[in-house]
């Protein structure tokens, strides 16, 4: 039989280990008026907001917060949202007090996040004397949430700017999805797009349009009718990828709001899917070639072998 006193002290070190939390469970409760804003974005676009705010629980220092991400973000980065707030940390006062702030609640953007619901804990700081005024920071490092390697792959970046929860398509897309019309192709419109290493390919045919003194993207495209069986319904993330630039400002990200055709041909003078650019029509505008930019990178593999997009040129 064992000491009873090896046992007995050896429980006790245990229960010390278990009471050695800094945090426990409180339940939920609304968010004031003003708490206190963080977060960042992805430079894909979208991003995320924290909110959170300090309270006293039984004496002690209560966290209580909230979180959300943009309802509108590129491909690449959904469902990654979530890991990055569980690499967050909570500061009062210099000294922290959380790390990994999944506890708390995910709920929709909103402006200020005043009266938004919210999920508590209790961390093992004692409540002091003008704490009421003490305002929580949270800290998170940049970090890669999407990489995609060999050949130029397509890499996204998380960056600790602020507040980056939007459900607006512009934060996204770098266009108001809501503002979108149709118009006849231009005749003179950009040929563009790219080839799969596997055969078959995208061509995008597009422009620059005035409508109602607006610079809009206007663009049809089209796949192979002809492609490998691993290619297949990989246009659509080739296309999410893409931007356009005008003037050397990305005004677009995401081609997927263009018009699909299935002809590969005579793309132009047809009836084309437009994206507001927000900025006045200059005359300029009309004679420059669409500045389209899209990665080469790993769409699929065949027998372990990668397949790849090469933005080539037109591809359909």
């Amino acid at each position: 039989m064992k000491h009873p006193v090896k046992l007995a002290l050896g429980l006790i070190l245990i229960l010390g280990a278990c009471g050695s939390s800094t945090t426990s469970g409180s339940g939920a409760a609304r968010l004031g008026s003003n708490p206190a804003l963080s977060g960042g974005s992805y430079d894909s676009g979208g991003g995320i907001t924290i909110a959170t705010e300090l309270r006293q629980i039984n004496g002690m220092t209560g966290i209580c917060g909230a979180w959300s991400e943009s309802e509108v973000q590129q491909v690449f980065t959904k469902g990654r949202s979530a890991g990055v707030v569980k690499t967050a940390s909570l500061y009062a006062g210099g000294q922290k007090l959380k790390q990994d702030l999944l506890f708390m609640r995910k709920v929709a953007p909103t402006p200020n996040y005043s009266g938004a619901e919210a999920n508590c804990i209790t961390t093992n700081r004692p409540w002091q004397p003008g704490d009421e005024a003490l305002r929580p920071e949270v800290r998170i490092a940049s970090q890669v949430v999407y990489l995609q390697r060999g050949g130029g792959g397509v890499k996204v970046m998380f960056n600790p700017t602020g507040p980056g929860a939007s459900n607006s398509a512009r934060a996204a897309y770098g266009i108001d999805l809501t503002d979108t019309q149709n118009a006849t192709l231009s005749r003179t419109a950009t040929l563009t797009g790219g080839h799969y290493s596997s055969g078959g390919g995208i061509t995008i045919a597009g422009a620059y349009q005035d409508i109602d003194g607006i610079a809009y993207v206007c663009g049809i495209w089209s796949e192979s009718k002809k492609q490998a069986a691993q290619t297949v319904g990989k246009a659509e993330q080739v296309l999410a990828s893409g931007s356009i630039s005008l003037n050397g400002r990305v005004v677009v990200r995401d081609l997927r709001f263009m018009q699909t055709s299935k002809h590969n041909r005579g793309l132009t003078r047809k009836l084309a899917r437009c994206a507001s650019t927000g900025l006045p029509w200059v005359p300029g505008y009309a004679s420059l070639p669409l500045a389209v930019s899209i990665p080469r990178q790993i769409v699929a593999q065949n027998q372990g072998q990668p397949i790849y997009f090469e933005p080539t040129g037109p591809g359909a």
